[in-house]
């Protein structure tokens, strides 16, 4: 229950707290939570999250719930761009940088060397990540690369399962390193 007999407010429950600060948000008022650019705002059990910019806020009514629910609502609204903090944007800015150079580290070995071990696995590799439809066996691909293919595979492959790489990017490795060029 969000109301205790204590009659503590919404923005005094202790888990909630605990779940805004994980998200970056600190307090900075009786009833509101900022992590620098948006807020969320809690008056009686009426959540308001307000994005950065001023854009149009969202309004929901969290009557008598389990936190899980409230936190697992929050979580879905609070990920979106308009309501991360610039150090996670800045993170995740840098995160798609690294994973967008290691798909170019690949996209160049793949056009130098397309049928050598190492390229054939690359190929798989990137193929894998754009349609699915290309089997590849990693213990053999982790013998065939060298560690700085290793090393790119290995940032790509835990940028795509983070989100941070898109099928655009894929695309251009595929069109970079003459694969759509060989389909």
């Amino acid at each position: 229950m969000i109301q205790s007999a204590h009659s503590q407010t919404f923005a005094d429950q202790p888990w909630l707290r605990d779940f805004l600060s994980e998200l970056g948000f600190e307090r900075t008022a009786l009833d509101t939570f900022s992590n620098g650019r948006s807020s969320v705002r809690l008056e009686g059990t009426v959540a308001y999250l307000i994005p950065a910019g001023g854009g149009k806020a969202w309004r929901t009514e969290i009557p008598k719930v389990r936190p899980e629910s409230v936190c697992q609502l929050l979580k879905i609204m609070l990920s979106s761009p308009k309501f991360l903090s610039q150090a996670e944007l800045d993170r995740r800015t840098a995160r798609q940088y690294r994973a967008e150079e290691a798909l170019q580290i690949l996209a160049m070995s793949i056009r130098e060397n397309p049928d050598s071990q190492s390229g054939v696995h690359l190929r798989r590799f990137v193929w894998s990540l754009y349609n699915g439809h290309h089997v590849l066996n990693l213990w053999r691909m982790k013998d065939a690369l060298d560690s700085r293919h290793n090393a790119a595979v290995t940032e790509v492959f835990s940028a795509w399962m983070q989100g941070f790489v898109s099928e655009d990017a894929l695309r251009r490795t595929l069109t970079v390193s003459g694969e759509l060029d060989r389909w």
